[in-house]
């Protein structure tokens, strides 16, 4: 809705309402090929995405727009995401989101394109989301299993997938720094990456699929595409590779045997997959936060087990070398990051959580393949569901219209703050006092709305809906009323009327919406038939995504540990001149060998965009001359003011790692990129 409005209604319609001829081009690209100075235009106009919750300086949106301005290729770009709140689930993520941001995205950068382009703070070019496949491909509603993880479960990323695949750039600016606030709470941040990783996985495997086109157009290279299969195929390797190193650590660290070291690593992962199977959600979440809990102390034996290890058998082993390589990483791409050092300071909590974020949380996401809800956010709408259990049933039109008297709403929040109702399982979602009062003021606006509604639309109307919100025939009408409804008993001093003009639609985009609401907007009828056999579908693609996922991960637990079992075999034994002895495997060191290799890549890829963002800062940086005493009279000081202002450079201060810098826009006032965007 909003990229059509956006670019189809304010920018194209706008600009080309005087053309008569407009309507023999079916597609954007032949429009903007024969119309120049509209091609112009979308060219240079942005569409910033987003979150609520994100807080950023006007700067970033400088350094953004700079990217776009260095390349025309360039569809998409985004900045470094740093999460805000406070608590271990926060600390976790900070320690993540920089490790992500410093390697993994600056590689992807530098080596071909970012992948994905986060909708909390990025820049879309309109010309590129007009072009073929992208903006009429990504209103597409899902008809196949795939479609309702790939589209809905991450929409940036499909927004993102589609646009690589026409050959536009992404990239990655890291300069452009914005806060956004992340899950706090150890259910809702798994709930989160349970969309996350599944969409990731569709979508990066989308992409993968069509190099042959994707190469074509040069946007990516085919070495790129090795680099990201090798990517993907760790991914899916990762609760394997972490039952391995626990179990091996509890053998060394407790002196168990084999059969004692399988059942304490891989007996509750079992467990636990068959708990994500058979149970609800909540009990899932309840699981994963005790075995998250217990295997975070046993990573604790990781830590010691490696130090036994390396003074046993020299501090030269396939693991010490491991271990140094990988802390002297960390730390190096955190002195390149000054300002964002203490970031570091969360890798304990990140490394003991390891368990956690590779094990349960993968096992918890690819078990639930079928539940497509976004479980974040829809704490108001579970609220009233669950309070609104037994209540007897309203008059019909209150029925199909959803709507909440006022007496509904009073018993909900009499319910909510005495709490009388013990049984209810949707006490945890108001724990505290802060809760009930958002709930109160959002189901107090709510009401207001339907009465407002209820108004735009005769009673004769309303009993013909046929299960919609709307009768089609009057649909732009009622929108359009709703739009612009004066409420009469609304106070004179409200937002609304000190800060808002109201008044009716001009035809043409009275128009724009009739043909909007019919073609994509219109309300769904509900149809138990269909949701049954969508429920199924995702049901069906859920067990066979998860057990092929399972067995590839439970084959290669079966070779690495029969490899172990044989190691001194198949073991190659190095006496060193210091008598230290140093025994090789070679299956272990083959793994240690491209781990290493892909975390050099992205060190280098790390230290060149880095690079880059020097010199983008420098770019945009005034370094103004000082006045020497005496150089210069005022009124020459003054004449040196008028000319630069002439220049039409705005200049503009900020903090950057404590130093002051002068950012200059290049002859863009702020006024022309609030236009702009």
């Amino acid at each position: 809705m909003y990229l059509y409005y956006l670019i189809g209604y304010k920018l194209v319609n706008t600009e080309l309402k005087n053309e008569k001829d407009v309507n023999d081009f079916r597609s954007a690209p032949d429009i903007l090929k024969n119309f120049p100075s509209l091609n112009q235009k979308v060219e240079n106009t942005y569409i910033m995405a987003l979150d609520g919750d994100v807080d950023f300086s006007p700067e970033a949106l400088q350094l953004l727009l700079d990217r776009m301005k260095k390349n025309t290729k360039v569809g998409a770009t985004c900045g470094r995401i740093k999460p805000g709140g406070s608590g271990p689930v926060v600390w976790y993520q900070k320690f993540e989101y920089a490790i992500g941001h410093w390697l993994q995205k600056s590689a992807e950068h530098v080596f071909g394109c970012v992948l994905c382009s986060p909708g909390c703070f990025s820049l879309f070019r309109a010309k590129a989301l007009m072009d073929d496949n992208i903006m009429r491909t990504y209103a597409n509603v899902p008809t196949e299993p795939k479609h309702y993880i790939q589209y809905d479960q991450g929409e940036d990323r499909w927004l993102c997938t589609l646009l690589l695949q026409q050959g536009k750039r992404i990239e990655y600016c890291a300069a452009a720094e914005a806060l956004t606030f992340a899950p706090e709470d150890f259910r809702e941040f798994f709930n989160q990456r349970r969309r996350w990783l599944p969409s990731t996985m569709a979508n990066n495997l989308d992409i993968l699929m069509n190099y042959k086109q994707i190469t074509k157009k040069k946007s990516m290279s085919h070495l790129y595409f090795i680099y990201q299969v090798i990517l993907l195929m760790a991914s899916v390797l990762g609760p394997s590779t972490v039952l391995l190193a626990m179990q091996s650590a509890i053998r060394t660290v407790f002196s168990t045997s084999a059969i004692v070291a399988y059942i304490l690593t891989y007996g509750p992962a079992i467990l636990f997959i068959f708990i994500c199977l058979k149970f609800k959600s909540q009990t899932q979440l309840t699981i994963a936060m005790i075995l998250s809990a217990i295997y975070a102390m046993l990573m604790m034996a990781v830590v010691v087990g490696t130090i036994v290890n390396i003074s046993e058998e020299g501090f030269f082993t396939q693991s010490a070398v491991f271990m140094y390589v990988l802390v002297g990483v960390y730390l190096i791409a955190g002195l390149f990051h000054p300002h964002e050092l203490t970031d570091l300071f969360w890798g304990v909590l990140y490394f003991i959580c390891i368990p956690a974020g590779y094990l349960f949380l993968i096992i918890y996401a690819i078990c639930n393949l079928n539940n497509v809800s976004w479980g974040t956010r829809e704490t108001q709408k579970a609220v009233l569901e669950c309070q609104t259990q037994g209540t007897h049933k309203k008059k019909k039109t209150e029925e199909e219209f959803g709507i909440v008297s006022v007496e509904v709403i009073e018993n909900i929040l009499k319910q909510v703050k005495s709490r009388k109702n013990q049984d209810s399982p949707c006490l945890d979602l108001v724990p505290s006092i802060f809760q009930w009062i958002n709930n109160f003021v959002i189901l107090r606006s709510l009401e207001s709305v339907v009465s407002i509604f209820k108004n735009t639309v005769a009673d004769d109307e309303i009993v013909k809906a046929d299960g919609r919100s709307l009768m089609q025939k009057s649909m732009g009408r009622t929108m359009t009323k709703f739009l612009i409804h004066e409420d009469k008993t609304t106070d004179e001093n409200s937002w609304a009327n000190a800060h808002g003009t109201m008044g009716d639609l001009d035809q043409d985009e009275y128009n724009f919406w009739i043909e909007l609401i019919d073609k994509y907007l219109k309300p769904l009828n509900p149809d138990e038939k269909k949701e049954k056999a969508v429920d199924e579908s995702l049901k069906n693609f859920r067990n066979k995504v998860a057990f092929a996922f399972f067995f590839v991960n439970g084959l290669w637990l079966v070779i690495m540990t029969a490899m172990n079992e044989v190691k001194n075999v198949l073991n190659i034994t190095i006496q060193t001149f210091e008598e230290f002895t140093i025994i090789i495997e070679p299956l272990g060191l083959l793994f240690i060998v491209i781990f290493a290799l892909l975390l050099f890549l992205q060190f280098f890829g790390m230290i060149r965009h880095r690079y880059g963002t020097f010199l983008h800062l420098i770019a945009a940086t005034n370094l103004r001359k000082r006045k020497r005493k005496g150089s210069s009279s005022s009124t020459e000081q003054k004449n040196e003011n008028t000319n630069a202002q002439n220049m039409g450079n705005e200049t503009r201060t900020i903090r950057q790692n404590g130093h002051q810098i002068h950012l200059e826009s290049d002859g863009m006032s702020m006024r022309d990129i609030e236009e702009s965007v």
